[in-house]
């Protein structure tokens, strides 16, 4: 950290936070911070409950301090806002000085990359700065335990390599963003997250190569959307024309149309239906779904018979990664959603590559009691893989090198209020 003299430096406040006391939540048992100085350089300070009458009322977060005589101590714990090997303490010797002259622009971000996280790359009890936009929302969660109220939004963060991840949002975090999306109906929305916790999610996803066979038109094929959350919209009044928004628990005016495909595909072993959504037809067809449904009305034709244009895709291979959810397993339903694809020829020669050379692993593999969770939903041994050999390539495209390494827990960045209550 930088030095004023023997024993002061002279930091920035980027985040301050107050715990509770573990047998009488009603009382602080200390205030947290982390400071950041003019290099860059973060280190995390605590103030125990003796002094917090003290430091509490002269302690404020985006203020610049010089600070001297305090107590150094060996970082230590899960889930540590900064890297740095030791962390600050503050004692009754402690003398703290607000600098009004001097600023420290700087806001200590240091964004880490979603592929990291996806393929478990970095050390969770470290935590970590994420910048992406917004594609998914969930309706708000409300829970009540131990007498105590819980929000929890889930929503879902896209970087510019097109990688996905989904982030919980609790508490006031959870109000902000509902708050947010309420005014700012179909803008596209980008957020920076600070001090995020990894977590893993007990979801699998798999990765299979397959022939789309047909599409199973009596599911339709698209769908009109809230322009806020991207969710399915309803008529509540015919008459009226009036649409309703589950959701956002109001009525909307503005709304998108949406791909939303369900196929039939086939491998060496078996069948299997998946959903495609959006981002994945309009990859293929080339077209939006509005596009294709205002050319419908041009040509007279049904809007809800399947376009022509589809067909592009049929008896052709893929590669897809398929999401096994939760209510997948325990609902033992056996329609998959397909969260990305590709037809690039490199990573599908890749893909059978490995999998020619882990079949003695696999047949291992199928043994065990997840291979359940893939065999009896598509009946295919190759939904389970493990692919080492592709995790250093350089091939960077839809699917991932990395993401063929299947079955691996999906990683949850949980945003709370820091020990009460505050995940990523």
């Amino acid at each position: 950290m930088s030095v004023l003299d023997k024993d002061s430096i002279k930091i920035k406040v980027i985040r301050l936070w107050t715990t509770p006391d573990f047998y009488n939540p009603e009382n602080q048992y200390s205030i947290e911070m982390v400071f950041v100085d003019e290099k860059g350089d973060k280190i995390q300070a605590t103030v125990k409950r003796s002094l917090l009458l003290r430091f509490g009322s002269i302690l404020h977060e985006g203020r610049v301090y010089s600070i001297s005589r305090f107590g150094v101590g060996q970082q230590s714990g899960d889930y540590r806002p900064a890297k740095h090997a030791y962390k600050m303490n503050f004692l009754s010797t402690t003398t703290v000085e607000q600098l009004f002259e001097l600023d420290i622009p700087i806001s200590g971000y240091n964004f880490v990359c979603f592929r990291d996280i996806l393929s478990n790359k970095l050390d969770d009890k470290y935590l970590v700065d994420v910048i992406g936009g917004v594609t998914e929302v969930s309706k708000l969660e409300i829970t009540e335990r131990n007498g105590k109220m819980n929000k929890r939004l889930e929503i879902e963060l896209e970087d510019l390599e097109q990688n996905r991840l989904n982030c919980t949002l609790w508490g006031e975090f959870a109000d902000i963003m509902t708050t947010y999306l309420s005014t700012h109906h179909g803008n596209p929305i980008i957020i920076i997250i600070q001090f995020a916790k990894i977590k893993t999610w007990k979801g699998e996803s798999c990765v299979t190569l397959a022939t789309i066979i047909c599409i199973e038109s009596s599911h339709g094929w698209w769908y009109k959307a809230c322009k806020k959350d991207l969710k399915k919209i309803k008529k509540i009044d015919v008459e009226e024309k009036k649409l309703w928004c589950d959701r956002c628990n109001a009525y909307v005016d503005d709304v998108n149309v949406r791909f939303k495909l369900q196929i039939r595909v086939v491998d060496e072993t078996g069948n299997a239906s998946f959903v495609l959504f959006d981002r994945e037809v309009a990859q293929i067809i080339g077209k939006s779904a509005d596009q294709l449904r205002q050319s419908c009305h041009s040509k007279m034709d049904n809007e809800d018979s399947i376009p022509d244009e589809s067909n592009k895709m049929l008896d052709k291979k893929y590669l897809f990664k398929i999401k096994i959810s939760e209510y997948n397993l325990q609902q033992r339903w056996l329609v998959y959603t397909v969260t990305k694809m590709t037809a690039d020829e490199r990573l599908i020669k890749l893909f059978i590559g490995a999998t020619n050379v882990s079949n003695v692993e696999q047949r291992k593999n199928d043994d065990d009691d997840n291979s359940e969770i893939c065999s009896n939903s598509f009946s295919t041994p190759n939904h389970k893989r493990v692919f080492q050999d592709l995790q250093d390539t350089n091939v960077e495209e839809y699917i991932t090198p990395a993401e063929l390494s299947t079955s691996k827990s999906r990683k949850v960045i949980v945003v709370k209020k820091e020990k009460d209550e505050t995940e990523f």
